[in-house]
């Protein structure tokens, strides 16, 4: 079984305690049966808009589900973890429950992972999240939009497969974290945003570009690379103060702009940095 992944989360407790002179309860400890719960929600007259919300702990999603626009299970060990969904029309929402803690938790057998997937019906997909480890492939879904905001995070996603509608918006966002995008050109946007705190990023445009696309980066104290393929016809503009940028491949570079050739489509991309490294590669 899986564990919870609150390590930044409990590294900021204890760096609260260091600083603060204050009286703290013994831990609680709120575990007990292991719960799983199937999800099953029926394919939508209409394009559905998905709302998955998790405070802590694991999250899984593809595609590939059989009969419904969503299926899956969650599989939880704290009672108060309960998952609730609601649907008014075609709006879905996926919450975990609120779970009240009168002192310190200690999360080493907590149980809390979502395991999720979607149909190829069309779907604007909003995820919400805490302290979590996220692994998400959209490749094979039909997202009109993808909105993402997490906390302390560890998330790897991909389109491994070109998504199946095009999709106008991409919108992530995250504070102090690790993110690996990969196969972002399969994604199909019109326009993409990426803002982060302190971390490490990785973004990876590989897949098809077949329609223009603007990308905006902004981010703080980082280590930022951004891959753009050999034949991908891209333009990217750096905008940044204290970082050290690094252009590995067939990059043109005038001023603060690094530009490559290729096809028909291109790549417009602007990246604010307000401190760390940057690194603009081909692979």
């Amino acid at each position: 079984m899986k564990k919870l992944f609150f390590p930044i989360l409990m590294l900021a407790l204890a760096s609260l305690a260091c600083g603060l002179n204050v009286s703290l309860p013994e831990p609680v400890e709120k575990t007990g049966e292991t719960v799983v719960e199937n999800f099953f929600i029926p394919r939508m007259n209409g394009e559905a808009d998905v709302a998955v919300n998790i405070g802590g702990g694991e999250l899984s999603i593809t595609s590939g589900a059989q009969t419904g626009l969503l299926e899956g299970e969650i599989t939880y060990n704290v009672a108060d973890f309960k998952p609730v969904v609601t649907q008014e029309g075609t709006d879905i929402r996926i919450d975990q429950g609120t779970l009240e803690i009168d002192g310190i938790p200690t999360f080493e057998n907590v149980t809390n992972e979502w395991d999720l997937s979607f149909s190829a019906d069309p779907v604007t997909l909003r995820i919400g999240a805490g302290a979590y480890r996220g692994t998400y492939d959209f490749g094979g879904m039909a997202l009109s939009n993808l909105y993402i905001e997490d906390g302390a995070s560890d998330v790897k996603l991909t389109f491994s497969q070109r998504n199946l509608t095009e999709m106008t918006f991409f919108d992530y966002q995250t504070g102090a974290s690790s993110v690996e995008l990969n196969n972002l050109a399969n994604a199909n946007f019109s326009t993409m945003t990426f803002r982060s705190g302190v971390g490490n990023y990785t973004l990876d445009f590989s897949g098809v570009l077949n329609r223009d696309a603007s990308v905006k980066i902004e981010s703080g104290l980082s280590n930022v690379k951004v891959i753009i393929p050999e034949g991908t016809k891209a333009r990217v503009v750096v905008d940044s103060g204290l970082t050290n940028v690094t252009a590995n491949g067939d990059w043109t570079e005038s001023g603060n702009t690094y530009s490559q050739e290729g096809g028909d489509a291109e790549l417009y991309v602007v990246i604010e940095l307000g401190a760390g490294n940057l690194e603009l590669t081909n692979r």
